[in-house]
């Protein structure tokens, strides 16, 4: 999966960099339907030939297009999976927004492929991640696309 990252990162997110520059919302979207496409690879690989399957109850996160938060305990390792697979279901994975800890934005490959996608990273130090949500919310936002 990270050589998967590391690849999608050089063929469809790096070279979209410009377009920061001309224009941000269009770089947005991008970088989101370039993760939301690795995400589905993921997720097929879980499902299709690993057999694993997830029962779906509850509100469709798709009614009325609304931005949704869910809230993962991360009780273990593999909640990140299943939080792919649900979106998967609901064709949102290019919504997906992922709240991770600072470090992690770091590793080479999938950590650059996350800051391009404009996943949250926090310090966990409230007066540094104060202005960085600030700031990321005000980059959603300006964005204009729904989220989850």
């Amino acid at each position: 999966m990270a050589i998967g990252a590391f690849f999608g990162l050089v063929f469809a997110q790096t070279p979209a960099v410009p377009l920061i520059f001309l224009n941000r919302r269009f770089y947005f979207r991008w970088c989101s339907f370039a993760m939301g496409y690795y995400l589905l690879m993921v997720t097929c690989l879980l499902e299709d030939l690993l057999g694993i399957k997830i029962i779906v109850t509850g509100d469709d996160l798709t009614k009325d297009k609304k931005r949704s938060l869910i809230i993962l305990n991360h009780r273990t390792r593999l909640d990140w999976m299943f939080i792919w697979m649900l979106h998967s279901r609901f064709e949102i994975l290019e919504q997906l927004k992922i709240v991770l800890k600072a470090e992690l934005k770091r590793i080479p490959g999938p950590g650059w492929a996350m800051q391009h996608a404009a996943y949250l990273f926090l310090e966990r130090v409230w007066e540094k991640d104060q202005t960085t949500i600030q700031n990321i919310s005000g980059y959603y936002k300006s964005c204009q696309q729904p989220l989850s």
